[in-house]
């Protein structure tokens, strides 16, 4: 009996030790080498703004989209940040999750030699372009060309190539001539820091809406946590605007990659957001031009033959209302959560 009465006041001992709103993990994938996304996941991953909004977060860095699908597909992830293509590609490919917001818009264009005679697409005509298949630029370039009067395949040769590769001949080739390429389709960073380095030249550039998803398991577990989750992205959002420079610096630290500050500016250059001079003014809603572009990247991975599942119309996996809630518990200025921001080690 007195061993009874023992283990149940260290039974309750320990409840009362128990924060009264324990946080909630959640696991978050990311893509170590892509900027700007970069920016505010290293944010996020080392500082207190998650635990801010009562979460603990994982975080588990993937070299591309590839690999971080296959992690959502087996359920080792409970958010991500990708680009619409891959997005897509998941959802296509059975996985049962949901569009909650916008991470940040990214450039991708058509480079040539920065020497090259091609001043524009047009010139292009009987070269050699080539195009790391299943990418959001891969779908850009093609518009690019047939924009410009060409045929693809037939009036231009297209090729596949790794983006890493397509890096390693530029460097090899430099500011003349790449051999056998009249063209790449890139993306920033590799495509700011190409330009920067004066290698490469860009005659069609746009942009494209990459995401925030979350698996709907996690949706229907912790609904209060996708909220919460993206009250801390908008305080971080905050966070990258106010200190660009900062963010920059770890981002290269955490990344390895030796960026000057001038190539993660170009590539930030179309994120609106880093504009913002209070918390209200984030946005990453989606717009009826956000909605189309990933109708048109769902279009055409089904047209190339990357899924044999056709996503007929996107917007029946967005679900914003979470994005809705988030902005009414969130403060409009902003002013007061910067100084309880912390980082790791400091």
């Amino acid at each position: 009996m007195f061993k009874r009465i023992v283990f149940l006041v260290l039974v309750i001992l320990w409840l009362e030790l128990q924060p009264a709103f324990p946080e909630s993990e959640i696991n978050v994938g990311w893509q170590t080498s892509w900027a700007t996304q970069g920016q505010l996941a290293v944010i996020l991953k080392d500082s207190n703004i998650l635990k801010l909004h009562g979460l603990a977060g994982r975080f588990k860095g993937f070299s591309y989209g590839g690999p971080l699908n296959e992690a959502a597909l087996a359920g080792a992830v409970d958010i991500i940040f990708t680009a619409d293509q891959p997005a897509c590609m998941l959802i296509a490919a059975g996985g049962k999750w949901r569009i909650i917001g916008r991470l940040i818009y990214n450039r991708v264009g058509t480079i040539v030699p920065f020497l090259s005679h091609v001043k524009t697409v047009a010139d292009l005509k009987g070269g050699r372009v080539f195009i790391p298949f299943g990418a959001a630029a891969h779908r850009k370039t093609l518009e690019a060309l047939r924009e410009a009067g060409l045929n693809p395949g037939k009036e231009v040769e297209v090729f596949n190539i790794g983006i890493y590769e397509e890096l390693s001949l530029i460097k090899s080739k430099g500011a003349k001539s790449w051999g056998k390429v009249d063209a790449f389709a890139s993306w920033d960073p590799i495509m700011a820091q190409l330009e920067q380095a004066e290698l490469a030249r860009t005659v069609d550039e746009d942009k494209i809406t990459s995401l925030i998803l979350v698996s709907e398991d996690f949706i229907t577990q912790r609904p209060d946590a996708v909220k919460d989750f993206l009250k801390a992205y908008i305080t971080a959002f905050y966070y990258y605007a106010c200190n660009q420079e900062k963010a920059n610096l770890m981002f290269k630290l955490e990344s390895g990659l030796d960026f000057d500050d001038s190539v993660l500016d170009l590539a930030a250059s179309v994120e609106p957001n880093l504009k913002a001079e209070s918390l209200a003014a984030i946005d990453i809603g989606l717009s009826k031009q956000d909605l189309e572009g990933i109708q048109q990247g769902a279009d055409f991975i089904y047209g190339q033959g990357l899924t044999g599942n056709h996503l007929e119309d996107v917007s029946r996996y967005v679900d914003l209302s979470y994005l809705e809630q988030a902005r009414e518990e969130l403060p409009a200025s902003g002013t007061g959560i910067l100084p309880q921001i912390k980082f790791t080690g400091k």
